[in-house]
């Protein structure tokens, strides 16, 4: 599991209303990037994964 799937994986833990938008990684990480970060996920995983989207 790479870093953007833990994340992911994470977040619709905790969110499950992201699961609609977890196909589009610009919609999911626009809509993360608002919330609080799951417990074990860090501000810095979140932006490396959101770096891979591009």
């Amino acid at each position: 599991m790479n870093n953007m799937e833990k994340v992911k994986a994470a977040y619709i833990k905790k969110y499950p209303h992201l699961q609609r938008v977890e196909k589009n990684n610009k919609a999911f990480f626009d809509a993360a990037f608002r919330l609080i970060p799951p417990s074990g996920i860090t501000p810095l995983e979140l932006d490396q994964a959101m770096k891979v989207r591009l």
